[in-house]
């Protein structure tokens, strides 16, 4: 079956990430980049330990295959060390990656089988016939409505289930005179009663106890990047892609700090659209003008570029835009 969508899950509690075939036969970098690359799994521990481009996952037929890039430090693979000159890999779903004190778990989705065709309904019943008392002729009697039962079934009241079954584990705080009673398999009103602020609070505890990655653009929700994107000031063009989005923001306060120089807008331009040695720009013989040239061979439209320039250029400042 056919590779759909590769999942990452890295052990530092942020958001999975997902891949998709185009992605994975362009090759999906792990490392800790630095200024110009922007890796699209990004993990820093910090000290260097992780190199800029550590390993890489590639679709190659219809298999994912890890290949590792590192000089320094090995890539792990299910507890067999991968070091520089190790051949490419054949991922398995489930496989586990560990580079220095990360792990990241591999989920490799593939396309459903096809379905079986249905089999044919049974045939309907022969209607009954009944001897009629009164005419001596016959009674026809149809089958049940299924009108009828459907709206029986929509009347009758919801009940919905307890998350996790057995008592509340806030009853284990109160004074042992309100446990007296309670048991594990048949819990009572206390218990029940309180299981319901248990549902309510405990969600909240936990986002609470990893609010700090609500923050981060590596972990950030998607639906919160456009909010935690106004807060950093930064302005996403229409149809960035997610990872992009992510990598944009992790840039910000370098973007803002560089905001009107050559090296802000090449990082701009390199963010932006996931290029990074082919983006080239030089002054011109014209005062307050420069020109940007970026390969046609690279499908970044003209008028994406020409978007991204005019956010981080300066505003008396004119250029040229080549494609060549």
């Amino acid at each position: 079956m056919a590779v759909q969508r590769l999942r990452v899950t890295v052990s530092d509690g942020r958001a999975p990430q997902e891949f998709d075939a185009a992605a994975l036969r362009a090759g999906v970098v792990i490392g800790r980049g630095d200024g110009a690359v922007i890796p699209d799994v990004l993990i820093d521990d910090g000290k260097a330990h992780v190199s800029r481009q550590h390993a890489e996952l590639r679709l190659v037929g219809d298999e994912v295959q890890l290949v590792h890039r590192s000089s320094s430090q090995p890539t792990v693979l299910n507890g067999q060390p991968l070091t520089q000159g190790s051949p490419a890999v054949t991922l398995r779903d489930g496989d586990k990656i560990s580079i220095t004190s990360f792990q990241l778990q591999i989920q490799i989705l593939r396309a459903p089988p096809p379905p079986a065709p249905a089999p044919a309904p049974p045939p309907a019943p022969a209607p009954k016939q009944v001897p009629a008392q009164a005419t001596g002729g016959t009674i026809r009697l149809s089958a049940p409505s299924t009108q009828a039962a459907a709206g029986d079934a929509q009347r009758r009241p919801i009940i919905w289930p307890v998350a996790q079954p057995g008592p509340s584990q806030y009853l284990a705080l109160l004074p042992i005179i309100f446990q007296v009673g309670e048991r594990s398999d048949a819990p009572g009103f206390l218990a029940r009663y309180l299981k319901i602020f248990e549902e309510i609070w405990e969600p909240l505890e936990q986002r609470q106890d990893y609010i700090d990655a609500w923050f981060h653009p590596a972990t950030c929700p998607e639906p919160f990047l456009d909010l935690l994107a106004r807060w950093l000031g930064i302005e996403f063009l229409p149809g960035t892609p997610l990872e992009r989005r992510r990598g944009i923001l992790v840039h910000a306060p370098t973007l803002h700090e560089q905001r009107g120089t050559q090296a802000g807008l090449l990082l701009a331009i390199k963010a932006y659209t996931g290029l990074q040695n082919e983006v080239k720009i030089d002054q011109t013989g014209n005062p307050h003008t420069f020109r940007v040239q970026v390969p046609r061979s690279s499908g970044v439209s003209e008028d994406w570029l020409a978007a991204i320039i005019e956010l981080y250029k300066p505003a008396h400042v004119g250029y040229y835009l080549e494609l060549f």
